[in-house]
């Protein structure tokens, strides 16, 4: 079976935003079988709190998880740049969740995030001037990496 045959069964477009023009930033959360609740709340909040707010969140929902779908819903209907897809059963695959995510986003950048990690306040702002300064060429970027345990607290 195709990717995009498996995508177009399995995956359920909870809601999308109103049409605006595209964002600076698409940040691509996929939501992993296991996540915890703090780990996803920080991750969700850490990215809706940005000063940079030019910004969408796609989140695909790899869970299955009925507690991390409601509150996922809850976040989207508050938040007009969240853009959520659950998947009906969950294919443990992460490249297929991260191809559905790309293949949606509008974004002129895109950057993944695991739903286990979480940005830094200023994140976008700081990164968003690297990119503008173009004095490279480059097809990937590669920010400080946290992690963290199952309560969302920093593991040193």
């Amino acid at each position: 079976m195709k990717i995009s045959e498996l995508i177009k069964r399995n995956s359920n477009i909870v809601a999308t935003r109103a049409p605006r023009s595209p964002a600076y930033f698409s940040i691509i959360l996929v939501v992993e079988p296991g996540t915890s609740m703090p780990l996803l709340k920080k991750a969700i909040s850490s990215v809706l709190t940005q000063e940079f707010i030019d910004l969408e969140l796609i989140v695909i929902d790899d869970s299955e998880d009925v507690d991390n779908r409601q509150y996922l819903e809850t976040e989207m209907r508050s938040d007009d740049r969240i853009r959520y897809i659950a998947h009906q059963r969950s294919t443990r695959i992460q490249a297929i969740a991260i191809y559905e995510g790309m293949h949606i986003a509008e974004g002129e950048y895109f950057l993944l995030l695991k739903s286990s990690g979480f940005l830094e306040p200023n994140a976008l702002s700081e990164l968003k001037a690297v990119l503008e300064k173009k004095t490279f060429r480059a097809g990937c970027c590669l920010i400080d990496v946290y992690g963290l345990d199952r309560q969302g607290e920093p593991v040193m």
